[in-house]
């Protein structure tokens, strides 16, 4: 082809691509997929609100594809949505004497796993099946009953359970009961077999159990303020990260698993390199009490929310506060990001789940 002709099928070739522009929303140029990084995000925006007449939401779960949002609520009831439409989905209930969904953590096979408060005595953990709303109880001969208030924790190919164990001894109150000391097992979810476990030794009650990404390690806070990094395998404390002396809160590990962050009723999140111990940064970052963290997905940001309603974004290389998101009147307990880092979820005792991202 000689040049002369190559001129004239420029006219052509340049319709061709106007017209897949035009009709094409892959080769449009719009902030709305972002990842959300230190960068851009002062300019988030609250692009969705999910809201179900169920009281507070006390926690929060996002499917691994990033489908699904499911909120735990103050009347037991549990909420799922679809992330791309915010439309609700389904309802799943428990019994009646059942409150306060405290935990909740979606399974790879399509599953959610859910902890809530029964009556005075304890806890109910079940599995969920989302299509069919069956629920499938979890221990305790199927009942899916636990005595005492303590933490569980699920890890992220939904195989390993971890279950607070109060032993013989329990105090009873005003809120119902809690262990006086606490032990760890971790049981096999398809068996339930146990893995490891060491007797009740910690003060008090644990607050959150999370999982390491590759499921070998767990962190634990709670009661007594000290933050221990637990080998799953052998029930054994590979670390003590901090003894911060007051009630810790929230957990969360970045993607990669070389950092674990903590919050705390100090209004401190704290984060510690896992495999040597060191901390890595100490955030101020409440006021008043820091309940929740999540990393963003490239481990960038670190988000975290509590007593006061705000929710913060921070820089983890620069160790300095991006940006504030007051929209919620309710203290915030649950926070994450979704998978591909382009949306931020939180939820509050407001009784609302937000999403936040780029319009």
């Amino acid at each position: 082809m000689n040049v002369r002709r190559q001129h004239h099928l420029l006219p052509l070739i340049v319709a061709i691509v106007l017209i897949l522009s035009a009709i094409s929303p892959a080769i449009s140029i719009s902030a709305a997929g972002d990842v959300i990084g230190p960068e851009n995000a002062k300019k988030l925006k609250e692009i969705a609100l999910l809201e179900a007449d169920a009281g507070g939401v006390y926690s929060l779960a996002v499917s691994a594809d990033g489908k699904l949002i499911a909120s735990g609520h103050e009347d037991g009831s549990v909420h799922v949505w679809d992330a791309a439409t915010h439309k609700e989905l389904s309802t799943l209930k428990g019994e009646d004497e059942e409150t306060n969904v405290s935990y909740l953590k979606f399974t790879p096979d399509g599953k959610l796993f859910s902890m809530s408060f029964f009556t005075m005595l304890g806890q109910m953990i079940r599995f969920w099946d989302i299509k069919s709303g069956k629920a499938i109880p979890y221990g305790s001969e199927k009942f899916g009953m636990m005595l005492a208030r303590t933490a569980v924790g699920l890890s992220d190919d939904g195989k390993t359970i971890a279950l607070g164990d109060c032993g013989s001894e329990i105090a009873f109150g005003d809120k119902g009961s809690s262990c006086i000391k606490t032990g760890m097992q971790f049981q096999e979810v398809k068996t339930e077999k146990l893995i490891s476990s060491f007797e009740p030794s910690i003060q008090g009650s644990l607050w959150a159990i999370v999982f390491s990404p590759d499921g070998k390690l767990a962190v634990l806070t709670g009661e007594d303020g000290t933050i221990r990094l637990v080998d799953v395998k052998t029930s054994k404390f590979t670390k003590t990260l901090a003894k911060v002396g007051k009630l810790t809160l929230g957990a969360a590990f970045s993607k990669d698993g070389t950092l674990v962050a903590v919050s705390g009723v100090d209004g401190t999140a704290r984060v510690w390199n896992v495999k040597t111990g060191a901390i890595a940064l100490s955030l101020k970052a409440n006021a008043t009490a820091a309940v929740v963290v999540a990393f963003s997905p490239d481990g960038k940001l670190l988000a975290v929310a509590g007593e006061d309603a705000a929710l913060r974004l921070w820089d983890v290389k620069t160790k300095k506060q991006v940006v504030a998101l007051k929209n919620h009147t309710g203290i915030i307990t649950g926070l994450t990001f979704s998978p591909d880092g382009t949306t931020l979820i939180s939820a509050a005792l407001d009784g609302k789940v937000r999403v936040w991202g780029f319009e």
